[in-house]
């Protein structure tokens, strides 16, 4: 097999023999703004090369069209898509940038795929520290590392991040007994805790007196609204402080912290680590397991 790195984070992986088996083709980590020189637009429709894509938002936002509708991306979503296909896919007008991850297939995982899109859609929502992206990072880093040697192996590895992505559209389908107020709880901190939100706010997006909230929210997840939001805050600075070298303040502001004492001190309570400690010792350490008090 031959591997051909990029400089944005790419592999383009490329079988030294074809055979039926579905396959990696490529994967990568891009950053995409309004700033390029070259626009990031794709239209599907007539492009040559076939493959089944996943692409996931981890920050900003993506536009996707599929046949005439369109539909926004955005950091914890993913699209599915088979090229060449009735699909385009942009960074919106009016948007800085788009940060994603993706990974593609051959065509010769559609049998698997397929289910995937019958079962979940085009667009599943999924947690930066789900098992699905767990799993995309450790291909990742075997595709940065030259660790996919053989067919089988890479085959092996397609077929294991079908089944990720399968148990999440699986899951994702099953009806919750949440109450729907706190699904939209979770909802609305999931995708807004970067932003100065509090109490009154998520309220808000429940549709619930601040009092009511509190109550049903403890009874159905076991602690209060703002402690959640706190280590959805924690957890996802966690994984920004291992993967990349943004300064402390930095990390502090695009999480939602108002200020990066603050930020380090609500770090330090909930894992007892500052976030320099934890960046120094921690490593490549899987966020799931980040003890948050």
């Amino acid at each position: 097999m031959t591997i051909i790195k990029h400089k944005m984070g790419n592999v383009r992986l490329f079988l030294d023999k074809q055979d039926d088996l579905p396959t990696l083709n490529s994967i990568g980590w891009e950053l995409r703004t309004d700033n390029d020189e070259e626009i990031y637009d794709w239209n599907c429709t007539n492009r040559m090369d076939k493959q089944c894509l996943f692409q996931y938002t981890v920050a900003g936002e993506g536009e996707l069209e599929v046949g005439g509708n369109v539909h926004h991306i955005k950091a914890g979503q993913a699209f599915l898509i088979e090229i060449p296909g009735p699909f385009s896919y942009r960074i919106p007008q009016g948007k800085q940038k788009w940060e994603y991850k993706y990974l593609s297939l051959t065509l010769n995982a559609y049998p698997l795929w397929a289910p995937l899109i019958e079962n979940g859609g085009r667009i599943i929502n999924l947690a930066p520290d789900s098992n699905v992206l767990q799993f995309w990072d450790k291909l990742f880093e075997k595709a940065l590392t030259d660790q996919i040697k053989h067919i089988y192996d890479n085959s092996s590895y397609a077929y294991r991040f079908l089944m990720e992505v399968r148990h999440a559209v699986q899951q994702q389908s099953k009806p919750s007994s949440t109450p729907e107020p706190i699904q939209k709880c979770l909802h609305f901190i999931d995708r807004s805790f970067h932003k100065p939100i509090g109490l009154d706010e998520i309220a808000e997006a429940a549709e619930l007196s601040k009092f009511h909230l509190i109550r049903i929210f403890q009874k159905s997840i076991g602690e209060s609204p703002i402690n959640y939001l706190i280590k959805v805050r924690i957890k996802v600075a966690a994984q920004k402080l291992i993967e990349n070298d943004l300064p402390i303040y930095e990390i502090a502001n695009q999480c939602g912290f108002s200020s990066a004492n603050y930020f380090s001190k609500v770090f330090q309570k909930h894992t007892s680590l500052t976030p320099s400690e934890f960046r120094n010792s921690v490593g490549k350490q899987k966020i799931s397991e980040v003890f948050v008090k």
